[in-house]
């Protein structure tokens, strides 16, 4: 189920917001796993993590059918009706990519770290400094950031014009610059292909706030000094 986020939405989404362009497999499929009025009163826009945690829907319904047939009815679903598909897609995915993304959010919630009940005994430990500091950038990030930009998309950015920007005569993209940049991009498209849900998804992109600080001092950096 982690896998298919992407396909699953698009059926979500028009599911619910034009179930007459659906197919009669398609519809099958998805009255499976909800009723129509859990469909209208539970899905988010781009959120299918807004059905699949409740406790009266099926969310193992798409392992059972297999990867091959959910492909399948997201690709019929987005013949069927276009414009429901691509709002679905760009709902979930843009906190990745997009400079105007609503960063509250995406994000309030989801920044204290916790354990959850467990049956071995595993407890919050490790160094009250460390996590008084972590509270305080986290604090930080959601009274700056919102007023300005959303950080995820704008560090991204900010990495693309290092990479193609240029000095002198070089040509127009220094090539040990984009290799340097690229497994980064590749992680952060390629996760965003995986969402299942836009309302924590930045837990999957703790590593660019990490990666990108020394990343633009080298790009923005004279070459002789890398």
């Amino acid at each position: 189920m982690e896998t298919m986020g992407l396909p699953m939405n698009i059926i979500a989404s028009v599911a619910k917001y034009d179930p007459e362009a659906m197919d009669e497999e398609t519809r099958a499929f998805t009255e499976y796993i909800a009723t129509r009025d859990e469909w209208e009163q539970l899905y988010v826009y781009g959120d299918y993590n807004s059905l699949k945690w409740h406790s009266k829907t099926d969310s193992e319904a798409a392992e059972h059918l297999g990867r091959g047939k959910i492909l399948s009815m997201a690709l019929r679903c987005m013949r069927a009706s276009p414009r429901v598909a691509l709002t679905s897609l760009i709902r979930l995915t843009d906190p990745v990519y997009t400079l105007t993304d609503d960063f509250y959010e995406v994000t309030l919630g989801s920044r204290e770290p916790i354990v959850i009940y467990n049956e071995i005994g595993i407890t919050m430990t490790g160094s009250p400094l460390i996590r008084n500091i972590y509270h305080t950038v986290s604090e930080f990030m959601l009274l700056v950031f919102p007023l300005f930009v959303n950080s995820n998309g704008a560090m991204l950015l900010l990495l693309l014009i290092g990479v193609l920007s240029k000095k002198g005569n070089k040509c127009f993209i220094d090539i040990k610059k984009a290799l340097l940049v690229l497994p980064l991009f590749i992680y952060a498209l390629g996760t965003m292909l995986l969402l299942t849900g836009r309302g924590d998804c930045y837990r999957y992109y703790y590593c660019t706030y990490l990666s990108v600080p020394p990343l633009l001092a080298i790009v923005f950096s004279a070459p002789e000094k890398r």
